[in-house]
């Protein structure tokens, strides 16, 4: 099924969309086994997401930028994780929008063991569906499969359930909030 929409773009008020502060630190001089606990650190804090993207700074020194979204109510908690889990002097804000797909959770079949199916849906039509990556190495552990055996199994259970772009989303699917 293929879907055409003609016509303005859909406003703000058609759309899931919060606003959030996405938080930033340059770090050059962290020890690189630190950061998934630093990562974790800031998610813990309240943050909706958070990442590192490799950096050069001044006199071409390596480094990272730590990046996190936070709703305001959280600012403060994630600036403090990133101050005390990182080597970070400061750290800087701008105020984003951010406009997320519905989200709803299915289980597929994958070598007898259920797998959870995180569903990105907009008005009620599938957008993209992806296994949970945990779930899936977990399967392939208690399988006695290959982790790309098993994400392959995934995938043919997942367009065998129809749960693929432009169908809908199946009735009974839980939903869950962005």
């Amino acid at each position: 099924m293929v879907r055409v929409v003609l016509g303005a773009p859909a406003s703000a008020a058609d759309r899931p969309a919060s606003a959030l502060l996405e938080l930033m630190a340059n770090v050059d001089d962290l020890d690189p086994r630190l950061w998934p606990a630093a990562l974790s650190a800031c998610l813990v804090a309240g943050a909706a997401d958070a990442w590192c993207v490799p950096i050069h700074m001044k006199k071409g020194r390596p480094a990272f930028t730590l990046h996190a979204l936070a709703a305001p109510d959280a600012r403060e908690a994630v600036v403090d994780a990133m101050l005390t889990h990182t080597t970070t002097l400061g750290v800087r804000e701008v105020a984003v929008t951010r406009t997320v797909l519905e989200r709803h959770w299915v289980d597929v079949e994958v070598a007898g063991r259920a797998v959870p199916v995180k569903i990105g849906s907009r008005e009620g039509v599938v957008v993209h569906a992806a296994a949970e990556f945990e779930a899936l190495a977990s399967v392939a552990d208690a399988a006695g499969l290959t982790q790309p055996d098993t994400a392959q199994r995934a995938a043919a259970a997942i367009v065998a359930a129809g749960l693929v772009a432009g169908e809908a989303v199946p009735p009974g699917a839980r939903s869950t909030h962005g």
